[in-house]
């Protein structure tokens, strides 16, 4: 692949150059990814191998963590700017190279012929006299890099053109005759080349009154007034519109490489597939990659794993702007973002009050008003009450691919297998120690009718509403009448009345298991331990089965419209 090695004085351009070459391929955002066609970086003060990927990385915009190791530096660079779609990499000031001793010399160039081969891009550097004799050394590297020298400025035509472009952009109030021909005068000294203060208009020049006076409160002339509105430059000139690259929302660069939250997906799976990307850990992705935004997470806290639950704001907002994902996708990703479809409150004080509005409000099998009442403090609905806010058991699917990610309520007591293959979720430690062996996991199966139930639960998590035969219900509205439903066929016989209490012993019978999963004293569902939980969710997919066969007739008190109406078609 051809490389360029641009040579010159100081103060002669160089970076410009580079920098408005890099402005006329500015990156492109993806849902996925940034499309950077164009790198550019900066060498470090001595060329040491790890310092320059470290640099790589920062261009890059990629995030970091203290003392990683070489070869993890090497493989994420690369895989980066593939990724990226990085088309050419500049690097300027190459000549800092000589800073370093001999071995250290002969690595970094070594690894220019290593980026070169690796990527199939062209490299380009730029410096001083001193970086083209270093590029000489090396045999394969002078055949590879073409130089070109970059001439010093002369008080000639294109000088004079240069001039004359300053003194009609700038807001002189009297003409200049800076740029006049056969004025042999420069800004700057012609053996020096190009300098920095070149741009002043009339750095030089014969009055005072023709220099340009920053800010609006300035005279142009000690014997003229402030610059009225009319005579200043037009603003596109003032703010060198069309020449800066566009600007950045915040401030704060794009990951590179930031892929998109799965359908119901966890924050904290969703961290660690990218967190993953980059090597690193949740925990330093989120206490070294956010700004000020990192000192706001309790590193005690991060590692319990809690982030699930609830994530402060500034955290979400960092991660929005780094990521491109909207706050408020990631907010739901949390059970704290789940109110109040999930749940009315996240209060356990609440409790008694919460369970008579949530569970008791309607009834599905019993009559209206048959299953009473119960006092139950610190209560949550699909969340248990301990020290800690919620545990998580977390399961996954061993059918589905390893990278698609954990869903959220899939550690709560909600469903049992997997909505797109109709397997029982295992429990993701298990899963992902039999992918990483390589060993085969037979997916469990699951009753139709369990399978049926967590396809509509899935799709409610997913989309926000459950579509049914008649009419499409809200989520919310979904869990409600579903936790009804778990609540009354844990009821006791002689509280369910002698009717209801037949049709309670014929879902068990049809389920197979003994009557209430062996429960002797009632407890609230999110009470129960996993194997009875699981039981009462096949007790409520058989109801529902039996329901829409019409073999047992429930007594409906659903507001508003019916219930069971909706499951006519689903068997």
């Amino acid at each position: 692949m051809p490389n360029l090695l641009v040579i010159g004085p100081t103060n002669n351009g160089k970076s410009m150059i580079l920098e408005k070459f890099r402005r006329l391929h500015p990156p492109t955002s993806h849902s996925d990814r940034e499309e950077i066609p164009v790198l550019m970086v900066q060498m470090p003060s001595d060329p040491h191998v790890a310092r320059f990927y470290t640099a790589l990385l920062t261009a890059l915009g990629a995030p970091l963590r203290p003392r990683q190791r070489l070869a993890e530096l090497e493989q994420i660079a690369v895989r980066l700017l593939r990724q990226a779609g990085a088309r050419m990499l500049m690097i300027d000031e190459l000549h800092n190279v000589l800073a370093g001793r001999g071995e250290a010399r002969r690595e970094f160039l070594n690894l220019l012929r290593f980026l070169g081969n690796e990527l199939k891009i062209p490299l380009v550097g730029v410096g001083t006299r001193d970086a083209y004799l270093e590029i000489r050394s090396d045999d394969q590297l002078e055949n590879r890099f073409a130089p070109f020298v970059l001439p010093r400025w002369q008080p000639d035509r294109e000088a004079s053109t240069l001039l004359a472009s300053f003194a009609a952009a700038f807001p002189l109030r009297r003409p200049s005759h800076l740029a006049t021909p056969g004025d042999d005068r420069l800004p700057a000294d012609p053996q020096r080349g190009h300098h920095r203060g070149a741009g002043r208009a009339a750095h030089r020049g014969r009055r005072r009154g023709d220099r340009v006076r920053r800010g609006g409160h300035q005279p142009a002339h000690p014997a003229h007034g402030l610059l009225r509105r009319p005579d200043r430059a037009a603003p596109q000139v003032r703010t060198r519109a069309g020449v800066r690259s566009a600007p950045v929302p915040n401030g704060v660069r794009r990951w590179p490489v930031h892929p998109e939250p799965g359908p119901g997906e966890a924050l904290t799976s969703w961290l660690g597939r990218l967190a993953g990307l980059y090597r690193l850990s949740v925990e330093q992705l989120l206490t070294h990659n956010l700004g000020p935004a990192s000192a706001q997470l309790d590193v005690v806290r991060l590692r319990d794993a809690d982030l699930d639950y609830q994530v402060p704001a500034a955290v979400l907002r960092a991660l929005a702007a780094r990521t491109g994902v909207a706050v408020g996708r990631l907010r739901r990703m949390t059970i704290s973002g789940c109110v109040p479809w999930l749940a009315d409150t996240l209060n356990p004080a609440d409790g008694w009050q919460a369970f008579s509005a949530y569970v008791r409000q309607d009834s599905v099998l019993l009559a209206p008003g048959r299953a009473g009442y119960h006092v139950v403090n610190r209560w949550v609905p699909w969340l248990p009450a301990r020290s800690r806010p919620w545990r998580t058991a977390r399961r996954v699917c061993p059918t589905c691919p390893a990278d698609r990610g954990i869903l959220l309520l899939a550690a709560l007591p909600l469903m049992i297998s997997c909505a797109e293959h109709g397997c029982r979720l295992e429990r993701v430690h298990e899963v992902r120690r039999a992918h990483r062996h390589g060993e085969p996991m037979t997916p469990g199966p699951v009753p139709d009718a369990v399978a049926a139930l967590d396809r509509l639960t899935f799709e409610g998590i997913a989309t926000g509403s459950v579509t049914l035969p008649s009419r499409t219900v809200h989520v919310g509205e979904w869990l409600r009448l579903l936790r009804t439903l778990l609540d009354e066929v844990s009821m006791v016989a002689s509280r369910a009345g002698p009717g209801s209490a037949a049709m309670l012993h014929q879902v068990w019978d049809a389920v197979d298991l003994p009557f209430r999963a062996g429960l002797n004293l009632w407890r609230p569902y999110e009470r129960l331990s996993p194997s009875r939980q699981e039981a009462m969710l096949q007790a409520a997919a058989t109801a529902v089965q039996l329901a829409a066969d019409g073999r047992i007739i429930p007594g409906v008190h659903v507001v508003p419209g019916k219930f069971w109406s909706n499951f006519a078609d689903l068997h």
